[in-house]
Parts: C-alpha cells; sequence; structure tokens
C-alpha cells in the first residue's frame, strides 16, 4: 500500500501534501523507542499483583491441562497461559520475565496503531494515532502487568487495520477491495488478530462482531454492492470462525455460570458514561473521577474531529470505538455484568485511532496544534511520573522477609482471602524460607469450583479451611501468622476475636499486625493459656 495515496470517500477532505517517507520512518521509529522506553522502565520493580501471580500459577499446568479441563473452570482463554509457561521454560520466572510478552506486544501495538490509522487517515493520522498510543498512560500500565490484555489490544488492531484495508467501499473508483497491494496481507491480519482477540479474552468475539456489523453498515449503504468485492472478507473471516469454534463451548457455559468474576458490578448509564470518559484522562493522579473524565476530553473531540473529516472512511474505528462498550454495558443485563477498565482497553485503541485521525486534520500548523498536544501531553506526562513514582503494588517481597526473620518450624500460616495464597506462593519459592509451615487458605466467600485443578507445586501445602474451623485445625501449633488483606482497620473478617476465644491465640500486638503496607497486614498470633474477653476493636 504506497503512503501516497489518497484514502477515503467522497466524504473525506482533499489531503495536505504527504510527508516523505524518510520523515514517517524515522518519526514511528521515535514513537517506537518512546513507547519501549516507558514500557521497559522498571518492568520488574513492582511486586506480582493477585491476578499476575494467577497468570504464573495457571502457567504451570501441563499443556493437556491447560487447554482441557482447566479451561473449563478459568475464565479466560488459555493462549496468554501458554505463552507465559513458555517463558517459565525458556526465560525464568522473575517478574520482569514474566511480564516481557506484555511489554514486546505493547511495544508492537504502536506501529499497528499506525497502520491502522495510516489506512483511512494517511500517513499524518497513522502517526497520530501511534503518538496517542505510545504515551497512553493505562496501556503503559498494563503493558507491565503479567497479564493477556496487550494480546487483547495488538488483536484487536490487527482486526481494524485489516478491515478497513479488505471492506468494500473503503477505496477510491477502480479500486479492489484490499488496496493496491492484494488482499493477502490484510486478510492474513484480520485473521490473526480476529483469532488472538478470541484466545485473548472471553470478550474477544466481540472484536469480528464489530467489525462483521460495519462492514455490513457500509456495505448496505453503498452504491456499489458487487458480491464479488465480498470474497476477500468472507475468506479472510473463515479461519477465526473455525478456530473459535473450539472454545465456544467453554465461552457459552461461562457467559451465566462463571462464580470467579462475581466482584464486577454492573453500572449506571450515568457511571458507565463517566467511566468511560475517565479511560482518556490520568489513572494515577488523585483527582476524582468526573475530573479526570473531564480531562479525558480533549482526546474524544479529537476523535470527533476525526469522524467529521473522514466520514464513511472512520466508519469502522467507530463502530468499535462506541458499538465495543455499548455491547459490553448492555451485555450486562442479559448474562453478568462486564464492565471493567481492563476489558474496555481495545475500544479505548480504537478512539485513539480516530483521536489520531482529527490530530492529524488540524489544518493549521503552529501554536494551535502547539496548544492542543500541550493539552494532550501535559496530563499524560503527569501521569507517568505519578505512575512510576509511587509503589502500585502490594509489598509481598517485605511481607515475606517480614516472616522468614522469626518463622519457626512449628508455625501456622493463614492467608485471608485463600486467593491470596498465589502471590505468597510465589515469593515464598524466591526467598527460601528454609522451613515449611503448613498454610492455611481462610475461604471467605464461595468455595473454588468443583472441578478446578488442583496445580503442583505451586499450590502444595495449602489446605481451605473455612474460619469456624480454625480452631482446631490450629491445635498444636503455639503460634500462627495471619496475612490479611484490606483490613482497613478493626478485626479482618473477625477472625482475631474468633481465634482467642476458641482457639487461644491472641495477637502478640493487639489490634495493630508486626508489618503493615497498605492494603496488606500481617499479624503474628500467640497461643495464651486462658483466653480472655476481648472487647471490640478499635474503630469497630
Amino acid at each position: 500500500m504506497s503512503s501516497g495515496r489518497t484514502v477515503g470517500l467522497s466524504a473525506t477532505p482533499a489531503p495536505r501534501a504527504e510527508l516523505r517517507l524518510g520523515t514517517v520512518r524515522l518519526a514511528l521509529t521515535g514513537l517506537v523507542l518512546l513507547g519501549a522506553a516507558l514500557r521497559f522502565t522498571g518492568l520488574g520493580a513492582e511486586p506480582l499483583w493477585l491476578d499476575e501471580a494467577f497468570s504464573w500459577r495457571w502457567a504451570h499446568l501441563p499443556l493437556a491441562e491447560l487447554w482441557g479441563a482447566a479451561a473449563r473452570t478459568e475464565t479466560n482463554p488459555p493462549l496468554w497461559f501458554t505463552l507465559e509457561r513458555w517463558v517459565l521454560l525458556t526465560l525464568g520466572e522473575a517478574e520482569a520475565m514474566l511480564r516481557l510478552p506484555a511489554a514486546l506486544l505493547g511495544v508492537a501495538a504502536i506501529p499497528l496503531a499506525f497502520l491502522a490509522g495510516r489506512s483511512f487517515a494517511g500517513p499524518r493520522g497513522g502517526l497520530g494515532a501511534a503518538l496517542l498510543l505510545a504515551t497512553d498512560p493505562l496501556l503503559v500500565a498494563y503493558s507491565q502487568e503479567a497479564r493477556g490484555y496487550s494480546l487483547f489490544v495488538a488483536g484487536t488492531l490487527l482486526v481494524l487495520w485489516g478491515t478497513v484495508e479488505l471492506a468494500p467501499d473503503q477505496r477510491g473508483s477502480g479500486d479492489d477491495p484490499a488496496g493496491r497491494g492484494g488482499p493477502w496481507l490484510p486478510g492474513l491480519a484480520y485473521a490473526s488478530g480476529a483469532t488472538l482477540a478470541i484466545y485473548a479474552h472471553n470478550t474477544g468475539p466481540l472484536v469480528p462482531v464489530l467489525a462483521n456489523l460495519a462492514v455490513a453498515l457500509l456495505w448496505l449503504t453503498s452504491d456499489r454492492r458487487d458480491p464479488r468485492r465480498l470474497v476477500p472478507w468472507v475468506l479472510a473471516n473463515l479461519p477465526p470462525l473455525l478456530l473459535g469454534l473450539w472454545w465456544l463451548p467453554n465461552l457459552l457455559e461461562q457467559s451465566t455460570g462463571a462464580v470467579n468474576v462475581g466482584w464486577i458490578a454492573q453500572p449506571s448509564v450515568r457511571r458507565a458514561l463517566v467511566s468511560w470518559a475517565a479511560l482518556f484522562g490520568p489513572h494515577f493522579l488523585p483527582a476524582p473521577p468526573f475530573l479526570t473524565a473531564l480531562l479525558g476530553v480533549p482526546v474524544l473531540a479529537l476523535a470527533g474531529l476525526g469522524v467529521l473529516r473522514f466520514g464513511r472512511s472512520a466508519t469502522i474505528p467507530l463502530v468499535a470505538a462506541v458499538g465495543g462498550p455499548l455491547l459490553l454495558f448492555l451485555l450486562g443485563f442479559f448474562f453478568r455484568p462486564l464492565w471493567i477498565e481492563r476489558v474496555l482497553l481495545p475500544y479505548l485503541v480504537c478512539t485513539l485511532v480516530l483521536a489520531g485521525a482529527g490530530l492529524a486534520r488540524i489544518e493549521r500548523a503552529g501554536a494551535r496544534v502547539a496548544i492542543l498536544l500541550l493539552l494532550l501531553l501535559a496530563p499524560r506526562v503527569a501521569d507517568l511520573a505519578a505512575w512510576h513514582g509511587q509503589p502500585q503494588k502490594l509489598a509481598w517481597p517485605e511481607a515475606l522477609q517480614a516472616v522468614r526473620r522469626e518463622l519457626r518450624a512449628d508455625d501456622a500460616i493463614l492467608i485471608l482471602p485463600h486467593v491470596y495464597h498465589w502471590p505468597w506462593a510465589y515469593y515464598a519459592a524466591r526467598a527460601g524460607l528454609g522451613v515449611a509451615p503448613p498454610v492455611l487458605g481462610i475461604v471467605s466467600g464461595p468455595p473454588p469450583p468443583a472441578g478446578a485443578p488442583f496445580v503442583e507445586p505451586v499450590d502444595r501445602g495449602l489446605e481451605l479451611v473455612a474460619p469456624q474451623e480454625l480452631a482446631e485445625r490450629l491445635n498444636g501449633h503455639p503460634r500462627a501468622w495471619l496475612l490479611a488483606y484490606k483490613r482497613r482497620g478493626g478485626d479482618p473478617g473477625g477472625l482475631l476475636a474468633l481465634l482467642s476465644q476458641l482457639g487461644r491465640l491472641e495477637a502478640r500486638d493487639k489490634w495493630s499486625g508486626v508489618w503493615d503496607r497498605g492494603e496488606l497486614e500481617l499479624f503474628l498470633l500467640v497461643r495464651v493459656r486462658d483466653a480472655p474477653a476481648r472487647a471490640d476493636p478499635p474503630g469497630r
């Protein structure tokens, strides 16, 4: 596809003089290097958080189980865990290595955004999209997580680029549906991107669904409905359709029966709109949601400008950017709530591609563009500085060291809630505790699904207990460590009072833990001869 080609339909304004190919390549290289610097700086500095530790845990499963029985109990497809398994076997288990695939995919998304923007808005639009994606704080943050969201974003951008190139009515008269380069490369991009999206996240099938809706809309409103022009598009849809059939039964089963996503709440219309607009504002600066949403208005305004200036040529990214959040909101009423920040990332990048097109169509350079770039980039710079300047995850290594200093062979370790055994297991294995005390996971909610696999060696020694079973289970242990998450003052789950009254275990430092960092607190419980009646803790 020639970079000097006129793109778009009759609704598209006449383009300005195109940038030289060398200038485009130099600018894109600079943006890729900038995005790489932002994503690789401090890649292994933060401890793993719960979901990342789960990725590590699940990646230890044998491939036959990962793609078999385990796929029915986990609400994310197995592709990401398969990739992480390869990392474990070849690169090791350090935090930076576990996050390396996400960082690489995050960097790869920058030239993909350029291709998606260039396909309908020319090289300037592509560079605008690459700039906005490279510096987006939320995308930078998710590129430093050992989770599959960067894979989801990269697949979405491949779908977007391939769809614009393949869709009928996206080129001027006389062009074939895929431009001068033929349909094979865009078809491959679409097919691979749709397959990646389907196997990156359970909401991934919405990405090719929205692409097909956009193509259908363009087709039905076109005055050149030659069925032969749809052949490349139909052929590109066959591979993801056939490959996605294997995952379809699991997807249907989990659409209503998943038990580990009950914490997601369906938002009101107002809350959904505010949280959607806040995607484009700062995320790590201390600001109320309304102000964050307000700071995202310049990006949304640019996206609107891109739609106005490119008309029908912007149909495909517009349908994805608007239709994705709308479908997620509506599906929450009919199946289960899906509205969380990370599920919206594919539609965030589609909006950024539109905003890049809007940035490219500002007619005059100089002061106007400088002010606009300042409004766009200043909050991003401040947000990225805040993100790098303060801890974002729980301090698991410090908690392990606090235990290691005083751990005895006859101690027991209690973890509340039980799922926080995953990061505990990761850092316990790396800390080398020397002794192997029993680890009890306290079930504070519904128990794990009956078919959930018990993973060795990362779950070795874990025993699930209910709070009322603790006193009997701790007989014979003179001391116990209680690691509690989100205590927020007082007695975590009433456990301190329960253990004092029934198990004769008293918190050594009363209501203060021996170690505290943010939402993670560590208690050392010591057995006493008599269990005196306890007063309610402060603040209760």
